[in-house]
């Protein structure tokens, strides 16, 4: 479900686009939307904790509090800055466009991470894996 907001914009490639919120069960998403996904400038705001993104070996995951600002396409980020609750920085994500759309309602939270786990490799345990051939195993 997405409440719209009153400007409509036209949207790259044809159609509007619209200015509105779509709420998910991990979080909402407020910018523009186009056929009821993500599309163009906006700001997904995460309440619980998810995968947001990969590119190349690196996963990205955003807990809760944390918000990924950006630009969408097809429903996924494209590129964006991930962003703790804070406002500090975790990580700029350049994802890259996806060819189909994805329906970002059929994601779920991840369970909890324990904080004595450090086989994930994600952008921010890249540090503690070492370099990134040692985290082929994980």
């Amino acid at each position: 479900m997405f409440v719209v907001n009153s400007r409509t914009i036209s949207a790259e490639g044809g159609g509007n686009a619209i200015l509105g919120t779509i709420n998910y069960s991990f979080g909402k998403y407020e910018g523009y939307i186009v056929n009821g996904i993500p599309e163009g400038r906006g700001t997904m705001y995460y309440t619980c904790r998810i995968q947001v993104a990969t590119h190349g070996r690196s996963i990205y995951i955003a807990e809760s509090g944390y918000r990924l600002s950006g630009t969408w396409s097809n429903g996924d980020i494209v590129n964006g800055n991930l962003r703790d609750a804070d406002d500090n920085q975790i990580a700029a994500i350049l994802a890259g466009r996806r060819a189909e759309p994805h329906d970002l309602s059929d994601d779920d939270c991840l369970p909890e991470e324990d904080e004595d786990d450090e086989d994930t490799c994600t952008q921010e345990t890249d540090e503690t894996c070492g370099a990134a051939s040692e985290c082929d195993d994980n």
